[in-house]
């Protein structure tokens, strides 16, 4: 929603961005640290690596961690105000893409305490122990964020408010508004875009697109990074084989799935996003020296 940001994005070649670090070095495969930019929170408060490293470790120790900080542990240590320093306890080829997923978005330590929500505090304070109590209470994204917008007041369950944040490291976005509105029937996201009752949706079914570029005006389309994938056991199985790995690779017409299932609105993909270097496979002529004979099943 524009509300809160990561440390870094994701280019679309899947190329690492600034986002709230403005650079970075990876001293060795298993660290990383993050320089970040002059920037404020929607409360007023600054930006700082001791409010990142708060935040991230939130996020990690949440019972629903997101997937994309993966398994391995993290500490999380500053070294002055605008220098974080995060260390895998493994080597971690895509340890900085990491932290361009939402769910490692940087949020004020206001957002993880109770005083937060000292407004909705209930049954004499019992409500406000036990989200202190929890690591898995939702934080309060109430002016706790960085973005282009803020939220000024909590969302309901079909809408938020945000409003311009006039002090956005960015520079004031053109908007003065926004109205978010939670659709989680597809098809009634589609007709709401159609009859012009909003003027940006994500997730519009496939099949649905092509009616759409058809019936209305100019429409402009951003690519998601996301993923359709067949995931193999490479632990055991006929798959720990690289070489049969390929073969299955090569025997797969992703062309073909992306012009008919996805009706042209896909790429086929043609190498790995976050590390082209990663030897997940051989090539196909390796792949036909592990090849298993036809006469086995």
């Amino acid at each position: 929603m524009g509300v809160g940001e990561t440390l870094v994005t994701l280019g679309e070649n899947g190329d690492v961005m600034p986002s709230l670090a403005e650079s970075w070095s990876d001293e060795s495969p298993r660290s990383v640290t993050f320089h970040l930019r002059n920037a404020k929170f929607h409360d007023g408060k600054p930006l700082t690596a001791q409010a990142a490293a708060t935040s991230l470790t939130h996020a990690w120790n949440a019972t629903n961690r997101p997937k994309a900080l993966g398994k391995a542990n993290l500490t999380f240590e500053t070294t002055d105000d605008h220098t974080l320093k995060i260390t895998s306890e493994k080597d971690d080829p895509i340890l900085i893409q990491r932290f361009a997923d939402p769910g490692t978005m940087i949020l004020s330590p206001d957002a993880f305490t109770g005083d937060a929500n000292k407004d909705r505090e209930k049954n004499g304070g019992k409500d406000a122990e036990a989200k202190e109590s929890s690591s898995d209470a939702a934080p309060d994204l109430v002016k706790h964020g960085t973005g282009p917008f803020s939220l000024d007041k909590k969302a309901s369950s079909t809408q938020a408010d945000l409003k311009a944040n006039d002090d956005y490291w960015g520079g004031k976005p053109k908007l003065n508004t926004v109205t978010v509105k939670f659709m989680t029937d597809a098809s009634a996201r589609t007709a709401a875009f159609r009859s012009g009752e909003v003027q940006l949706a994500t997730a519009i079914p496939t099949s649905q697109v092509s009616e759409i570029e058809k019936s209305a005006g100019e429409i402009k389309s951003t690519p998601l990074p996301r993923a359709v994938l067949l995931h193999l056991n490479t632990k055991k199985g006929v798959f720990t084989d690289p070489g049969l790995r390929a073969a299955a690779r090569e025997a797969i017409n992703s062309k073909a799935i992306t012009d008919s299932v996805f009706e042209g609105k896909a790429d086929a993909a043609t190498d790995h996003l976050f590390n082209p270097a990663e030897e997940w496979a051989r090539t196909p002529d390796d792949a036909s020296k592990s090849a298993v004979p036809a006469t086995q099943p």
